[in-house]
């Protein structure tokens, strides 16, 4: 009878453990805070190993390279991994989590969070936003707590393991919202792919000439970057390091300098894009949502090159013919026909598309 008794309690705890384990998972998605770009969520509602290239980073990256560009031309499939200010440590979370469920064949990262942007975010309530932002979204695992015990720029966390801790406030002072309510129930994949498209224009000024100094990294950006090289060596995976053009200071240009010495150093290809401006012909007047950000035109011409590049130095197939791919089509279509409203004039026209 206490053998009976022994298995009964057992069983008890292993059930309430799993619907602990549940609930806790629901109330993170109930609870966390959502934005157009959830990049581990996103990224795990695509079909395993589907996916050929990633582009890593921050809001640059969402705003200036455009998956479904790069399929059109190519057939190539590519997602942006990107979440708003996205820390560097994130950024190397995001990637080693990601791995587990697709084989790219390239990683792409954009290097803007290895410049002193990163001082901005190491112990400051912005910082730690943000890290909540890229990391909520990715499911509580072993592997994710042995992640966040080993950053030290995680300062809480307990609030990391468990957001719902952070998050509680939202619900104590009515931030919620129907997309908050229904989030649990009607996720959809990402037609986009992390893509942000944006139509504004904001004319900017072309950034000085490169100066000829160069700036080192910051200690946490360097170590973060190095362990993003280590971890795609070990994996077996070409990483770029690239910079999308920007506007950009002096100080910031002497520290891409230093960042391509590092690239050097290591052996890794790097695509500074402010120096490609003529030859993918960028205007500076019409291409551009804001000082740091591109528009649809101007993520156009970025993504029309890195599609040539990935053609010209990867033997990645088209897969625009496969019928296992016949999901991105219809999303290129979908996109295009985004686009094409914006010149629509005809009201029958409008709702065709």
């Amino acid at each position: 009878m206490g053998r009976e008794t022994m298995i009964k309690k057992l069983i008890s705890a292993i059930f309430f453990s799993i619907l602990l384990f549940f609930s806790f998972q629901f109330l993170n998605d109930f609870l966390f805070i959502k934005t157009e770009v959830t990049a581990a969520k996103d990224l795990a509602l695509e079909p395993k190993n589907s996916i050929d290239v990633f582009f890593l980073g921050t809001s640059h990256v969402y705003c200036g390279i455009n998956p479904l560009e790069i399929w059109k031309q190519s057939g190539i499939t590519s997602f942006d991994l990107v979440t708003n200010r996205q820390p560097i440590w994130a950024s190397y979370v995001i990637l080693k989590q990601s791995l587990k469920r697709q084989k790219p064949a390239v990683v792409f990262f954009d290097v803007l969070g290895a410049t002193d942007y990163v001082e901005g975010l190491i112990e400051s309530d912005r910082g730690t936003h943000a890290t909540h932002l890229a990391m909520d979204p990715i499911p509580l695992s072993l592997s994710k707590i042995m992640d966040v015990l080993r950053i030290d720029e995680i300062k809480n966390k307990q609030e990391m393991l468990f957001p719902v801790i952070y998050h509680h406030r939202r619900l104590l002072e009515n931030e919620l919202n129907s997309m908050d309510l229904l989030y649990p129930f009607t996720r959809n994949r990402n037609i986009l792919k992390g893509y942000v498209l944006s139509f504004k224009t904001e004319p900017e000024e072309r950034s000085a000439p490169y100066p000829i100094q160069s700036i080192a990294l910051h200690p946490t950006a360097k170590e973060y970057l190095v362990k993003i090289i280590e971890l795609c060596r070990k994996e077996n995976i070409p990483l770029i390091l690239f910079k999308t053009p920007a506007p950009s200071s002096e100080n910031l240009l002497m520290q891409l300098n230093g960042i391509a010495e590092l690239a050097a150093e290591f052996g890794v290809p790097w695509i500074d894009f402010n120096r490609l401006v003529d030859q993918i012909h960028l205007d500076y007047s019409t291409d551009f949502v804001d000082a740091g950000h591109l528009n649809v035109f101007g993520a156009k011409k970025v993504s029309t090159y890195l599609s040539q590049y990935l053609k010209e130095n990867f033997h990645l197939k088209d897969r625009r013919e496969d019928p296992k791919y016949a999901s991105w089509n219809d999303d290129a279509l979908h996109y295009d026909n985004r686009l094409n409203l914006q010149t629509t004039t005809l009201f029958s026209e409008y709702l065709r598309r």
